[in-house]
């Protein structure tokens, strides 16, 4: 009896513990998925609940009465169209033959320029060529130093120590001074007279003339470019705006051409320099500079007042395209006046390289001056130095 009490009893035990395989299973399945379970399961719920919110949303009406579908097709319907190829291939072509027909006339003018900077070297060249010519002319002071070599050798020996002698081979130095003297001043005016022509014929206001249409030639080429570029800002802004634009571009003004100037480098004064006056520089003739910067001075008076923008009043019953049209308006009148702004610049520029250019040219002429009138004045020099130790040697010899 005791044993048997005693398998029942762990019977009893057995059956507590063991539990069937397929309930274990579930058991186990559940408490391995339960965090994610409990995780997702908000998740979930918010999900639909933000779902179902965006729906009502998105059917709420706007501020205006529209619902956020109407809003987006109205604010694409104002944006400016785009460009259609045919378009913008006409747009570029434009641009294109403005920038091909600036670059060409400024090409052109500056080759002009670089041509006659390199004639006035030519000139100067030349003038120093024709100078140096007639100082290396041969003249008769030769034939005159020979023949009284001759005559001064001729006398005879016993004469020349009697005061008769003497005076006569004085007489004979004398002689060959004088003449020597006026063949060198004969030359020396014939010099001198070439400088005062270089100075005074005329070629320097001529040649100023030249520079002056080149540089206005590149300030026209500016002024068609400022009126040809807002032509095309004009299509381009009319385009993006669908329609065309009210706005009244400027119109060409080119520069006033001179039909002449004044520039001369003063001639010098030898004939106060002659009788011991202090001789006084000055800058000549010079109203080049001012007849270039009033042609100047002209193109940027012609487009002083910034363009007029035709007012527009905009109310909210205003249209899209209304609206459209006014914003690319104030767009094209932005642009044209940058494009205003840089010519009158350059206008500026123009006028302080043209002055820097014909300032070149009159320091060049005048430099050209003094080296000449200094080549001359060494050679006189050089020659009335000669002429005296020929003379003192020929005295000398008289007394010995």
């Amino acid at each position: 009896e005791a044993e048997a009490a005693e398998g029942g009893a762990e019977a009893e035990k057995t059956d507590a513990s063991e539990v069937p395989e397929g309930k274990a299973d579930e058991e186990g399945a559940a408490a391995a998925s339960g965090p994610e379970a409990e995780s997702e399961a908000p998740g979930e719920a918010s999900g639909g609940t933000d779902g179902e919110g965006e729906e009502e949303k998105a059917a709420e009406p706007g501020e205006d009465g529209t619902s956020a579908e109407e809003g987006g097709d109205a604010q694409a319907a104002v944006l400016p169209p785009a460009l259609t190829p045919e378009a913008a291939a006409t747009v570029l072509q434009e641009w294109g033959q403005v920038e091909d027909g600036f670059v060409a006339a400024c090409e052109a003018a500056l080759v002009k320029l670089r041509d006659l900077k390199h004639r006035t070297l030519q000139r100067s060249a030349a003038t120093r060529s024709e100078f140096v010519a007639l100082l290396r002319t041969p003249d008769r002071r030769p034939e005159i130093v020979a023949a009284a070599q001759r005559r001064f050798n001729a006398m005879p020996t016993a004469l020349r120590f009697e005061e008769e002698g003497k005076a006569e081979l004085h007489a004979t130095v004398e002689e060959m001074q004088q003449k020597i003297w006026a063949a060198s001043d004969e030359k020396r005016v014939m010099a001198e007279q070439m400088l005062t022509g270089f100075a005074e014929d005329g070629w320097l206001a001529q040649h100023a003339l030249r520079l002056v249409l080149a540089i206005l030639q590149l300030s026209q080429a500016e002024a068609h470019r400022y009126v040809r570029t807002c032509t095309v800002l004009r299509l381009y802004t009319s385009l993006r705006a669908g329609g065309p634009i009210d706005l009244k571009l400027p119109e060409l003004s080119p520069p006033k051409l001179p039909e002449a100037v004044e520039l001369a480098v003063p001639p010098i004064d030898f004939g106060g320099r002659k009788e011991g006056v202090a001789e006084v520089k000055g800058r000549g003739k010079d109203g080049v500079f001012g007849t270039l910067s009033d042609s100047l001075a002209s193109v940027i008076a012609a487009y002083s007042e910034p363009v007029a923008v035709p007012a527009t009043q905009l109310t909210e019953e205003s249209s899209d395209e209304e609206r459209l049209v006014a914003e690319w308006t104030g767009t094209l009148a932005t642009a044209v006046e940058g494009e205003r702004c840089k010519l009158r610049r350059r206008q500026a520029a123009l006028a302080h390289y043209g002055c820097g250019v014909l300032e070149e040219l009159r320091s060049h002429a005048e430099k050209l001056q003094d080296e000449l009138d200094k080549m001359l004045g060494d050679l006189v020099s050089k020659e009335t130095a000669a002429l005296s130790a020929l003379a003192t040697l020929m005295r000398e010899a008289a007394e010995a």
